[in-house]
């Protein structure tokens, strides 16, 4: 179609009308394109079908006594037809080493529990791999209109995942939950989903060489052809670069995708368009670096083996298409040998990916110096930061909480306010600000900042909540009754903290007697509460969703209208709608101990934990953790370098490039969140695009649009009739308008000069590729508590002074710093 500058709204108007009729659909342009850069944000889960579901398959809990075990779990597909639109580990890579998704006509067992398998399929049964993930890989989302099909019209009636774990359990230890997390769609998709698999068996690589090949080749059987989109690779330790290409008539290699397999092994974008044909060379070489290994490395299962894999996912026609091909080993020497020279050339460093992938802490680190100001201040209760980055601390001063601190009604048993002050406000680089609240509070607690800059305060001494406004000292709102406990819409027990909405709506945790969540209206009118004490626990040793032990913390994921607890005495975050319907629970098991606060950062969607020691446990190990709001899964730890001692509250500056940490030692720390953290997941590839339709796009200034040629290899099947009458009916408007339209330029300018423009303008749908992780290995649960007895009285602990596996062969085989 040709396209003019600044075309008249006849060309429009007709052109409109014209295609309405002509085409299918409605109208809708049998084509579009999608960018194949990762998504910049690692964390993020998102779809925009509308009628998708989730399917999880985890392991039951596992926990191997062997080195190297491998455990399947199978699950038959629950209805005839069914697309697979989205994966998600819920993993972590210092746990699972590796997680593979087989689709199977018949599983290798039809256990209903997990098995030690060496097979996933019964090898009399047709099998394919339908997705792989290792080494913290972020999700995998493949393009809008594609998708894998399983069920009964396909050979995946049972979907069967694998996990190989590397290391042995200690005995001590709990139990695996690992798996997998997919978004279906009973939406038939317009495209197929396959998996190209590369592998080699056979190759011996000797100790002490440095740039090692093992090559794999084969022709496309076809028939259909194949539209590549998204690569994986995958070695052990020694590989140092995997590349894939494919050659067609004019005997030139082109790249579909290069990795390193040291960085998290997902599947990343593509390079170029590429359609590939039947008879074509696909072509994949795995480069190793065995200069400091003596001995021998062999093609095998164990970690002390070595690998080589490379992934291509494509879409392909719906009907003539298949899902899955394997070329194993190379069949032409001659051809590999032509391989370009700079194919086993590695990638530039990217420290940052390397760290994702070895699960290495660099994104949050220790603000060395902070802050300027010698601080002489008590138990820290509560923090937050204002709009200007402030920091606001709320303190006890002289006063501590003790055993004697409350009776066994939870009544508070002194009469005086604390006389000094309680609330202190640094600046970013740590310098007083101001103090006050002297002779106002009785026990702070629970400090949260809103978005006009207003104070809502907790005092458990008083069992109240507290709006003090921007710049004012005395609070212009308060809820409950002062030093009266209480369990009715009136009164709170120790209640814990609050977190406000936008709109000025608030949730408060109430908290240390009460096991709930109070939801208030701005005025302070009760809306909403849920929640009930712990007093059992389900299959997965956890307690009901919904019940709590010390309702701690609590904070807002507004854009994503939730709220989330920390559930402190059970060891858990509990996340709900904004209305209190349950969502999910996290609980990975590398986190011990209570969970003392959360906090959300919306500008990088990651949650923010603190854990501390409970009742049961002093030896717990107190960190900081970056944490996927969708799954739990770690993506980083940090803290000093000797630890945290008694961690009891964190706030995260409005910008989300601080994170505070207050202790009931009177100690506060501020941690920086590094340029390449907030960057979030990089792109290691240039943009590149494929044919998908409907609609045509444009990224940043680069060219996304589609080859023509794979435009005309999508639409080859349609008829060549429809074809000319589409054409016929388009021929007569375009010659009508074009005619018009230089009639009046003609007439206006008396010139053809500037006339025709072949400047296009598209928009662009994404591929996306985010993180990690969840083990959601489980542990008990503690009593309810009346007192903040995790320390007993916040106080008294103070005086208690690389390798992997092959995947396919195995599987089918002081205060101044």
């Amino acid at each position: 179609m040709v396209t003019m500058l600044d075309l008249s709204w006849i060309y429009l108007l007709v052109c409109a009308v014209s295609l309405t009729y002509a085409l299918p659909n409605g109208g809708h342009l049998a084509r579009k394109t999608f960018s194949r850069q990762p998504d910049p944000s690692p964390y993020r889960a998102s779809s925009s079908r509308d009628d998708d579901s989730v399917l999880e398959i985890r392991m039951p809990g596992v926990a191997p006594r062997e080195d190297d075990a491998y455990y399947c779990m199978s699950r038959a597909v629950p209805v005839k037809e069914l697309y697979i639109t989205n994966f998600e580990a819920l993993a972590e890579g210092s746990v699972a080493h590796h997680i593979l998704l087989f689709g199977c006509q018949n599983p290798y067992s039809h256990q209903t529990d997990a098995w030690e398998c060496t097979s996933a399929c019964d090898p009399h049964d047709s099998s394919s791999i339908l997705f792989a993930w290792a080494k913290n890989a972020p999700p995998t989302h493949v393009p809008e209109g594609v998708g894998f099909e399983i069920g009964d019209n396909t050979n995946v009636q049972y979907l069967v995942m694998q996990i190989h774990y590397k290391d042995r359990f200690p005995l001590s230890a709990d139990p695996d939950h690992s798996g997998l997390r997919l978004t279906v769609t009973l939406e038939r998709q317009k495209y197929m989903a396959g998996i190209y698999l590369f592998s080699d068996s056979y190759h011996e690589i000797p100790g002490g060489a440095q740039a090692v090949h093992v090559d794999m080749a084969c022709p496309y059987p076809g028939p259909a052809q194949l539209y590549p989109f998204a690569f994986r690779v995958h070695a052990h330790t020694l590989g140092k670069v995997i590349s894939g290409y494919m050659q067609n008539d004019s005997s030139t290699w082109h790249l579909i995708g290069k990795g390193n397999p040291q960085w998290p092994q997902a599947f990343y974008p593509s390079e170029s368009n590429l359609v590939i044909k039947k008879g074509d060379i696909l072509a994949a070489r795995c480069t190793f670096d065995s200069s400091a290994r003596k001995r021998k490395t062999f093609m095998g299962s164990t970690h002390l083996d070595e690998m080589c894999n490379f992934y291509m996912m494509y879409y392909t026609d719906a009907t003539q298409g298949k899902s899955y091909f394997g070329c194993q080993n190379n069949q032409s020497d001659e051809l590999t040998e032509t391989l370009p020279a700079d194919s086993d050339q590695p990638l530039p460093p990217n420290p940052l990916l390397e760290d994702i992938a070895h699960g290495h802490q660099r994104k949050v680190d220790l603000a060395k110096g902070w802050p300027n100001a010698v601080l002489t201040i008590g138990q820290i209760g509560g923090m937050a930061t204002d709009s200007k980055g402030q920091i606001h601390i709320f303190h006890r001063a002289d006063r501590v909480w003790g055993h004697e601190t409350f009776d066994h009604s939870n009544v508070f048993q002194g009469n005086e306010a604390i006389s000094k002050n309680t609330i202190l406000v640094l600046d970013v680089n740590g310098n007083i600000v101001k103090q006050w609240g002297a002779n106002r509070f009785y026990l702070p607690h629970g400090l949260s900042i809103d978005t006009n800059d207003n104070l809502w305060l907790t005092d458990v001494a008083l069992h109240q909540v507290m709006r003090i406004s921007n710049g004012a000292t005395e609070p212009d709102l308060v809820l409950g009754v002062p030093l009266k406990p209480g369990s009715d819409t009136t009164h709170f027990c120790k209640p814990a903290d609050v977190a406000v909405l936008q709109n000025g709506e608030f949730y408060v945790a109430d908290g240390y007697c009460n096991a709930r969540i109070m939801h208030f209206d701005k005025t302070g009118q009760l809306l909403k509460q849920w929640g009930e004490p712990s007093q059992a626990v389900m299959i997965d040793s956890y307690p009901p969703p919904s019940t709590f032990d010390l309702v701690h913390s609590v904070t807002l994921l507004e854009s994503r209208s939730e709220v989330c607890v920390a559930d402190r005495g059970n060891g858990r975050l509990q996340c709900f709608s904004l209305e209190g319907e349950f969502l999910r629970q996290m609980h990975p098991p590398q986190i011990k101990g209570g969970y003392f606060a959360v906090q959300y950062n919306p500008s990088k969607d990651v949650l923010y934990l603190i854990n501390g020691p409970d009742a049961y446990n002093r030896d717990i190990q107190c960190q900081g953790f970056t944490l996927n709001p969708e799954t739990g899964a770690i993506l980083q730890t940090w803290s000093p370098s000797k630890g945290f001692s008694q961690p009891h509250d964190l706030a995260v500056d409005p910008h989300g490039g601080s994170i505070y940490v207050g202790e009931l030692s009177s100690k506060v720390w501020k941690f920086t969140i590094s340029q390449e953290a907030i960057q979030g997941y990089p792109s290691v590839h240039k943009k590149g695009s494929a044919a998908h339709p409907p609609a045509a796009s444009v990224d940043a200034g680069v060219d996304l649009s589609v080859d023509d040629e794979i435009e005309r290899a999508t639409e080859e099947e349609a008829s060549f009739g429809a074809s000319l009458v589409i054409g016929a009916l388009l021929i007569v408007p375009v010659v009508l308008v074009v005619a018009i339209t230089l009639f009046l330029r003609l007439r206006k300018r008396g010139t053809f000069a500037n006339l025709l423009n072949g400047k296009g303008c598209k928009q662009n749908r994404r591929f996306n590729l985010g993180n990690l992780l969840l083990t959601s290995d489980h542990k008990g649960f503690n009593r309810v508590r009346t007192t903040d007895d995790c320390h007993h009285d916040e106080l008294e602990h103070l005086n208690s002074d690389d390798s992997e596996v092959e995947e396919f062969s195995a599987a089918t085989v002081e205060q101044k710093a």
